[in-house]
Formats: C-alpha cells, sequence, structure tokens
C-alpha cells in the first residue's frame, strides 16, 4: 500500500471518530452538542418555556455563550420563560435579542432588574424587540426594572415590547390563563346575563427601562407599558438623540393611592439633548413627563410631537432650563397641572405650538395655552395673531410676550 494511501485511510478513520465522539455540553456550546453560528436559541441550552420550569440558567447560558463569540443572536422562541434571578450581560458586545411577539414572554418572578448590564458595562449597539416582559411572583418596586441599562445605552434599539403584569393565580395555569368569556347582551325576553368574570389583582411592574450613565443616539420604539407601571416607565440619562416612539405607559387609574403617587412616565434626569417624544401616551401618573433632576445639570433641548400627557397629578414638569418645543400635544385632565415650570426652570425657553386641551378660537394657527398651567419662571412664547390666556393666574396676554408670575404681562 503507498504512503498516499495510507493517509487517506488515516484522516478517514479520524473523521469518523470525530463524528461519533459526543461533545460535552459548555457555556458557549448547546446542550446538543451542535456548533455555535452565531445565532443562540434559548432552547437550544434547556429552556422550556413552558411556563413551569425555572428557565434562568439556561438562558443565562446562551446569553454567556453570544458574549463568549463576541456578538450574535438570542433567539426566545413563543413561549413562557419563567426567570427568578438577573439576567447578567457583563459585555459591551453587539448583540441582538430577540422573541416572536408578544408570544415570548419573560415572566419576571423576583424583585429583581430581570435583564440587566452592570455598570462598568454599556448596552451598546443591541437591539431588544419583540418580547414581553411580564411581572408575576411579587409586586415589584419602583426602582426595579425590566430592563436596566446601568453602564448606558449607546446607539441601541429598544423596539416593540410589551411590558405587563400577570394576574395573581397565573402561575397556577403556567402563565397560560384561559380567556374570559365574552359578554354578549340578552336577546329581547331573555333574562340579564349573570356575571362570570371575576375581577383579578394583578401584580404591579416597577420600571421599564432604566439607564444610568449614558444615553445616546438609543430609539425606544412602539414600547407598551401596561403596568400598573409604579417607577418610571422610561428613565433617560445624559447624552443626547435620545427618541421614544409611539407606545404608551400606563400608572395606576388613581395615582394618589399607594406607591403609584409618584410614578413617571418618562424622566429625563439631565444633561440629554436632542430628546424627542413622538406620538406616545402617556396615562394615569403621578407625572406624566418629568424634565430635569435637582442637582444634575441641565437638559439641553426636547422636542415633544403629538404627544399625550392625560389624566395624571401633574402632566409636564419641567425643573431645569431646557429649550422645550410642545407641538400638536393633548395635555388635560391633569388634577394639579397641564404645565408646570418650577422655579428652578428660570432660564427655561418653552416654545407651545398647537397644544391645546380644546380649540376656543376660530384661528387656525390657535397658539394657545387653556387650563391649569402653574408658571413659576418666566416663559416665551412665539409671534402668533391670536391672545393667549393663563387661567390659573388669570394672566392674559399676546403670544409673543413674557409671562412671569402672577404679573399681567404685556405684548
Amino acid at each position: 500500500m503507498e504512503r498516499r494511501d495510507l493517509l487517506m485511510g488515516a484522516l478517514a478513520a479520524g473523521t469518523w471518530a470525530a463524528s461519533t465522539t459526543p461533545v460535552k455540553a459548555s457555556k458557549d456550546r448547546p446542550a446538543d452538542g451542535t456548533e455555535v453560528t452565531g445565532e443562540f436559541n434559548v432552547r437550544d441550552y434547556g429552556a422550556k418555556g413552558d411556563g413551569r420550569s425555572d428557565d434562568t440558567s439556561s438562558i443565562q447560558a446562551a446569553l454567556n455563550a453570544a458574549v463568549q463569540a463576541r456578538g450574535g443572536r438570542v433567539v426566545f422562541p413563543s413561549g413562557r420563560f419563567r426567570l427568578t434571578r438577573t439576567l447578567q450581560i457583563a459585555s459591551s458586545d453587539r448583540l441582538d435579542i430577540t422573541g416572536a411577539g408578544a408570544s415570548s414572554v419573560l415572566v419576571h418572578e423576583m424583585n429583581e432588574h430581570l435583564l440587566s448590564w452592570p455598570s462598568g458595562f454599556a448596552c451598546r449597539e443591541v437591539s431588544i424587540r419583540h418580547l414581553c416582559f411580564t411581572s408575576a411572583g411579587v409586586d415589584k418596586s419602583a426602582d426595579v426594572a425590566a430592563i436596566a441599562c446601568l453602564g448606558g445605552a449607546e446607539r441601541s434599539f429598544f423596539s416593540h415590547l410589551l411590558f405587563n403584569a400577570a394576574a395573581k393565580g397565573d402561575e397556577k395555569e403556567a402563565y397560560l390563563p384561559a380567556h374570559p368569556p365574552i359578554k354578549t347582551e340578552p336577546r329581547p325576553g331573555q333574562p340579564p346575563a349573570t356575571p362570570e368574570t371575576i375581577e383579578k389583582e394583578f401584580f404591579r411592574m416597577g420600571s421599564g427601562i432604566h439607564v444610568e450613565r449614558v444615553m445616546d443616539t438609543t430609539t425606544m420604539e412602539h414600547c407598551l407599558m401596561w403596568g400598573p407601571v409604579v417607577g418610571t416607565g422610561f428613565r433617560v440619562a445624559q447624552g443626547s438623540e435620545v427618541r421614544i416612539i409611539g407606545g404608551r405607559v400606563l400608572g395606576s387609574q388613581d395615582p394618589y393611592t399607594g406607591v403609584d403617587s409618584k410614578n413617571i412616565g418618562v424622566h429625563l434626569i439631565g444633561n440629554n439633548g436632542g430628546v424627542h417624544i413622538i406620538s406616545t401616551d402617556l396615562i394615569g401618573l403621578g407625572t406624566a413627563i418629568r424634565i430635569g433632576q435637582p442637582g444634575n445639570r441641565s437638559n439641553r433641548e426636547v422636542f415633544l410631537t403629538h404627544a399625550t400627557m392625560d389624566s395624571s397629578v401633574h402632566g409636564l414638569v419641567q425643573t431645569d432650563d431646557t429649550y422645550t418645543s410642545i407641538t400638536g400635544c393633548w395635555s388635560a385632565s391633569s388634577d394639579e397641572d397641564q404645565i408646570l415650570l418650577e422655579e428652578s426652570a428660570g432660564g427655561a425657553k418653552t416654545i407651545f405650538c398647537f397644544c391645546v386641551r380644546s380649540i376656543v378660537t376660530p384661528a387656525i394657527n390657535a397658539w394657545l395655552i387653556e387650563v391649569n398651567i402653574n408658571l413659576h419662571s418666566p416663559l416665551t412664547f412665539p409671534e402668533a395673531p391670536v391672545g393667549l390666556t393663563h387661567h390659573s393666574q388669570d394672566v392674559s396676554c399676546l403670544a409673543g410676550a413674557r409671562l412671569l408670575p402672577s404679573t399681567p404681562a404685556s405684548a
């Protein structure tokens, strides 16, 4: 036999032996021993998604594998994945964490953050999308978030996310409760239908997306927080170019009760410029939007466009010198203030355009605010041909003038 034939035979034997030798599962390899391909399906790492098994370790293994591979896509197929400890991502590598929509449910059973980038690791060039975060097991504290970027968020996307709460007792049905019966009106001559549904008590969710340190060039789009949120829906740290597009944040129906009295829809904590809030509903909160935080540097520019601030204690509260543009927004039914500029906002410049509770002038360019605007600092309005009425202090002036506290201003 020639030497060439011997070598070929040895190679073939080695290939056969490698293909038949069991491969031990490790933190960077799925449990079935298949090779890593850049996509990390949590089921391949042992997650059941049946609403009964504790899937924390399996999901953490999938995340660890993506980090060790220096990036990749972590996939949550349809299922209900119980989590009893924080999922930690101690890396700034690029990740795509994705699900199959609202049917991919991460069941948040502990009173601590669910998905966390620790301090020192930025959530950088990451996308989190098409997932449902369900608060369960215990009521969450206000400072506990579903997504906590403690090392910052840079050039990242949070998209099409649902944040909600399980009803107490849903765990008995593996977090897949039966559909409630459909209520129908009785036919003529028939007795009224008896109530078949029992009002359920739901767990409270804490906060939605919480960012510390730096938040730069990051977008949160179409995120629904169906809470009730007892903390903060979106907490925006210093940086620039942050966009919140669409979505809704719901607090309690009665923000004065219990822990809900201080909840916030969007909080810009300071030193961020180019923040855009577009077509977002903020309803039933202690404060719908808070711009600024005592002790922090002022934010720079904030643009509110076609947003809704409704049925809260306070609508918009500004405590710093931000340039704020408010266009086409609805701010109404707040218990105390629709828009409040605190005394600390002495250098604020706030521009209102089509920001009305109700149209009280036939002019199409109605630069007008109505009902409950407390002004504790000068406020500049653009020139417009119609008047502006400020009811809470009985101040009436033409747009283009400066409003001073409790003092009528002239044009």
